[in-house]
């Protein structure tokens, strides 16, 4: 409870470009989070169930907008936990930019479509740097 506290004092003391986002995620969201001095549920190394878990324990009050790294490529095998993080948040009155992934054979496009199933997500393609799976600079502004 006192994280969630917290999380709602840091919203409502940040700047107002932020004040309203919240970053959720594996080690691509903890880059961007860090870059847009952000705040969320992060890790770097997270699986989808761990984000899934990040998920259901962020409190969505004065959230309108959910930067989201589902994890996937920490576990290419997950994809319904995926599903799950989308379905959720969907029932949210907040907008979720979903990141892509690299990592996982043609999981963009699976993760395109789960996304365009609900209206408030919106999928993202992130450029890839050197490893395939993270940005060589975490220059973009949520």
């Amino acid at each position: 409870m006192l994280k969630h506290s917290l999380l709602v004092a840091t919203l409502l003391t940040s700047p107002t470009v932020l004040a309203n986002t919240i970053f959720i995620g594996d080690s691509i969201a903890d880059g961007y989070k860090k870059y847009n001095k952000g705040i969320g549920f992060t890790k770097v190394g997270a699986n989808p169930k761990t984000v899934l878990s990040y998920v259901h324990s962020a409190s969505y009050r004065n959230v309108s907008k959910v930067i989201l790294s589902s994890g996937i490529s920490n576990n290419c095998h997950s994809i319904s936990t995926v599903k799950d993080q989308l379905f959720y948040l969907s029932a949210k009155p907040v907008n979720v930019i979903l990141l892509g992934n690299n990592n996982c054979n043609g999981v963009n496009d699976t993760l395109k479509l789960m996304c365009a199933k609900y209206s408030n997500c919106k999928f993202e393609s992130i450029p890839y740097g050197r490893d395939g799976i993270h940005p060589n600079q975490y220059n973009k502004r949520f």
